[in-house]
């Protein structure tokens, strides 16, 4: 049973595709989601990035909350993968989502995150795609610490 998610979003198409996923993801008993988004200050265009992607976010928490799952935004300046294993540990998470990575560096960070992250990590291809198959909680592996 999942009952606290971690989801990486790099783009405002992710989070847009992710409500989709809403219902599936109340039906595991789902209690609470962080939405995460790491700022990199060595990309131009990070005002526009945030212009886009906050509104997707704010809907997104909205939409999870009308479902009575408490949601989050968190923003957080700089490399995603140590930010994304200290919200991880801080909020007890039971499963971090993130994109397939897209590029060498992406995938050595994905790397990095499955060494260090204290739960399970699901990387989706681009996201969560809108014909993609159903989530159900039989699917879900429980967590066995390492």
């Amino acid at each position: 049973m999942l009952d606290t998610v971690l989801v990486s979003i790099e783009s405002a198409a992710v989070a847009e595709r992710l409500r989709d996923w809403i219902p599936d993801l109340v039906g595991t008993g789902l209690r609470h989601v962080t939405l995460f988004h790491a700022i990199d200050d060595s990309k131009g265009g990070v005002n526009e990035e945030l212009d886009r992607l906050r509104p997707e976010l704010d809907r997104l928490a909205v939409a999870l909350s009308s479902q009575s799952v408490e949601a989050d935004v968190a923003l957080k300046r700089g490399d995603a993968v140590p930010w994304l294993v200290a919200l991880a540990t801080s909020r007890h998470a039971d499963l971090i989502v993130v994109e397939t990575p897209a590029d060498a560096g992406a995938a050595n960070r994905l790397l990095e995150l499955l060494e260090e992250a204290p739960c399970p990590v699901l990387a989706m291809p681009g996201g969560v795609p809108a014909n993609a198959a159903r989530l159900h909680p039989a699917a879900v592996p429980p967590h066995q610490p390492a």
